[in-house]
Formats: C-alpha cells, structure tokens, sequence
C-alpha cells in the first residue's frame, strides 16, 4: 500500500480544509504538482501567515516546545556529529594522504562540497581551511551540511567509479562496509540515489506531492541573537558577506541572516492525505515528510559509530531550529531507521534520548496535549 503521503486527502478532508481557511480569512490556491517520480496531484495552498491546524493554539504551543527541544538539540547532539565527520575525515585522509591545506588532491575533494551560497544554513564557503575546519571543529550544522554532501558527492561518487583502492579506503575510515556492498549491488547510476535509499513504507516516498513551492521569499527572519544557536566562525563570515551583498549593514547579533527557511520555500499540500491528518491533529508543518532527515540518516548508516537515535537528534538540531523542517517531518522520516515514533500529539512525550522530565521542561513543565486537554490525540 502506498505510503498515506502519496495519497489524496479524502473529499470531506479536502473541503473541511477550504472551509478552514475560508474562516480564517484565507482562500486555498488550486493546482497541480509532479513529483520527481513522476506522481501527480492536485494542490491546495495556504497563504503561509495562515495557521491551518484544526487548533491553532495548540499548534503555537506545540511550535514553541519545538523550538526549545530543536536548540537544545543542536549542542547535545553535537559529539554525534563529530563522530560522522570524523569517519569523513578519516576517508578523505585514506584516499588522499595528510589532512593538510597544501594537499592539492584533498583540496579538489573538498571544494566540491563548498558552497558560497548564502542561503544555505550550515555553508561556510569554499576555503580550503574553511572547509577543513568543519570537519575539525564545527558546529552542527556545518558538519550535517557537509557530511550530507560527502555521503553524496563523495562516496557516492567513488562507489559509481567503482575504484578497486575504495575498499581498503572504506576499510581504513572504519565505515559500514555491508551498508556500503548493499549500495554497491543496488547502485542506480546516479550518485544521490545509489547513496540515499527511501524505504518502501517511508513517508518520505511522498514529500514530492505533500508540497510546492510557496512563491513566498524563503528568507528567514532570524538573526544570529533570536536563532538560539552559536553560528561557525567562517558560517558567519559567509552570512555576512550575504548581508552586505544585499545592500545592508551586517551586524554580528541583530542582522537578519540569510538563509532560506523549508518552511517559507515550500507550502504543504492541504490535499495530501498525510498533511490533511496532521492538520486534524493539528501538529506543525513547515515543508513535508524530510528528504533531508531520510538523507542524513542514510549517511548515519553508511558511515557508522553513531545511533540511529543519536542521528535523528542531528537532524532534529540541523533541521527545527532554522526552520527547514517541524518535528514531526523529521521524527516521521527518520521512523524506518529505527527510531521510534509515537505518531499524534503524544511524540512530544517519546523523544530518545530524553527523559520525561527533560521533554517537560520544553514545554514549560507540561506537554503541548496537557496545556490543551481537549485537543484530538
């Protein structure tokens, strides 16, 4: 059966949707959308400055405990990604000798992950020592963005080129070599797709028709003070230059940063049977089931040494504090690897590695379905 993102939302779904929004002011626009893989359906779009939760005020309280547990998120899960990036680290080293900025073969690997593209959370440019130091000592954010682009460009690359030295370099970084024969043997011809499987039962199978494009401006209103995390030294350095391209003054702590929110690039689909439930449960949604999270979490296997609850957390702390993804899309996508996921209002109480009393206290002492008794769990 296919995936409930793939399918339509129910007649009665899709009208109590117009309904909704026609009592919040609002008129849904009519479309159409096609999937990278060829699905189609058709589309109803909010206006993004529209709640359509079937109670918005739990929606608000659920967005703020959100936020809370997404910024906590980005520091405790922080030795997890060091520990991917150093697998990375290790890799690049076994193929191309010293971790040294003078090494011209290590330069011509990194640069491919660069990125000078302001909008990118996570981008630090293309460096050389910029790129170095993610893998060294950056943040979260700056080691998820790129090791993203390693397990792509990277590995998934050299598996495609199928270079008989891979497996001695696969086996000096110490990654998962099953995981890695299983790509192999099932490698498509495209890099992304060799490396980034979906499950079968992934809702992640219909992020393509669960969203559009809003046509809004994607930039964030975020600043470095209200964004809640420490950016990267050379990440700061790229959100400034995007700053000053665009004609305004850069200031380290009140400059709006430059990023492009999932959350404003995409609408939901308010005709997806999947969005349509969460609405009725009236969980957050900012940009669909996430690729990125089935992505990262693809890269947690193929590189090893972490949890698959401990990459969930990464992505939990890449994803929600910039907006790209609410809980639920990434706690969802990240469900057939292995974590587990308590789907309706109760998630916020079944969040590894947290204890109860920790998930509480992002909410204030209470979960968002306590603050609001009545709710549909």
């Amino acid at each position: 059966m296919p995936a409930l993102s793939q399918r339509e939302a129910s007649s009665a779904q899709s009208q109590a949707a117009k309904d909704r929004a026609s009592s919040r002011g609002a008129t849904l626009q009519e479309g159409s959308v096609t999937s990278r893989d060829g699905q189609t359906m058709d589309t109803l779009l909010a206006p993004l400055d529209v709640s359509m939760a079937v109670n918005p005020e739990f929606e608000k309280d659920a967005t703020s405990f959100e936020t809370a547990l997404g910024v906590d998120a980005f520091s405790r899960a922080l030795p997890a990604a060091e520990a991917m990036s150093a697998k990375a680290k290790d890799y690049f080293v076994a193929k191309h000798g010293a971790w040294q900025a003078d090494n011209a073969e290590l330069e011509a690997s990194l640069t491919r992950l660069g990125a000078d593209n302001a909008g990118w959370s996570g981008a630090v440019g293309t460096a050389m020592t910029d790129l170095m130091a993610v893998f060294d000592t950056g943040n979260l954010a700056t080691r998820m963005n790129h090791i993203g682009g390693f397990v792509t460009k990277i590995l998934g690359a050299d598996l495609l080129a199928d270079d008989p030295a891979m497996d001695t370099w696969i086996e000096k970084a110490k990654l998962d070599e099953d995981e890695l024969d299983a790509r192999r043997a099932a490698q498509t011809g495209n890099a992304w797709t060799t490396m980034v499987q979906k499950p079968t039962d992934s809702e992640v199978q219909g992020q393509g028709v669960a969203r559009d494009k809003s046509g809004e401006d994607a930039r964030t209103s975020l600043t470095p003070d209200s964004s809640g995390v420490t950016l990267d030294p050379a990440e700061q350095a790229l959100q400034q230059r995007g700053v000053e391209a665009k004609g305004e003054v850069w200031d380290p702590n009140t400059s709006t940063l430059c990023w492009e929110e999932g959350a404003r690039t995409w609408a939901v689909n308010e005709n997806n049977a999947w969005v349509a439930k969460m609405r009725e449960l009236s969980m957050p949604l900012a940009a669909g089931p996430s690729g990125t999270t089935n992505m990262l979490m693809n890269a947690a296997q193929v590189l090893g040494g972490v949890s698959m609850d401990d990459a969930r957390l990464a992505a939990i702390g890449y994803l929600v504090p910039a907006n790209h993804h609410s809980l639920v899309e990434v706690m969802v996508a990240a469900q057939p690897f292995g974590p587990s996921y308590s789907e309706g209002q109760q998630m916020y109480t079944d969040i590894s590695p947290y204890n109860e009393g920790q998930l509480r206290a992002f909410g204030g002492g209470k979960f968002p379905h306590e603050r609001h008794p009545g709710a549909v769990a």
